[in-house]
């Protein structure tokens, strides 16, 4: 099979993916990593993830069972994406893993004001609000913006992490 796709040049490469159970899957935003590979870092070492679903979007991949989305730019992870509650953006299951601030995993299916997201999250660099969303801004040192997005009850939709290489 992985031979007919390669002579028929089959623009899929994670189809021969398998997904490791046995990995915990986590969004470190200390570190700006899932699973302890980095933002920025090769887009094959996310591997483990099992194979995934182009999406609609030019450059993103779909891990759709487990909540998953990365955007593979030149090669590289130039964002990720996690989603807590269905997102209309997305193809994607509730985030089946943990997601870690400050050490500690963030309890995020408890929030529902902006004011918890700050105290977990931090203060933002800037805010964008509309009647369907709150979008949350964070510069991460370097080359890293983290967006927090929510729901217009203020629960947490997304969290995305966009690497500037």
């Amino acid at each position: 099979m992985k031979l007919l796709r390669d002579l028929l040049g089959s623009r899929n490469a994670t189809l021969d993916w398998v997904r490791d159970p046995a990995r915990p899957l986590v969004l470190d935003l200390d570190t700006n990593s899932l699973s302890g590979v980095p933002l920025g870092g090769p887009f094959e070492s996310l591997e483990f993830l099992g194979p995934a679903t182009k999406s609609k979007h030019s450059q993103l991949w779909e891990f759709s069972s487990i909540g998953v989305a990365a955007e593979d730019e030149d090669g590289r992870i130039g964002s990720l994406f996690v989603v807590p509650l269905p997102d209309e953006n997305f193809n994607l299951e509730p985030f089946t893993g943990d997601i870690v601030v400050n050490g500690r995993p963030a309890s995020i299916s408890r929030i529902s004001r902006v004011e918890d997201v700050i105290q977990t999250f931090g203060e933002p660099a800037s805010r964008d609000e509309d009647s369907d969303e709150t979008v949350l801004f964070y510069e991460v040192e370097g080359r890293v913006e983290r967006e927090i997005e929510l729901t217009p009850d203020s629960r947490v939709k997304t969290v995305a992490l966009h690497w500037y290489g």
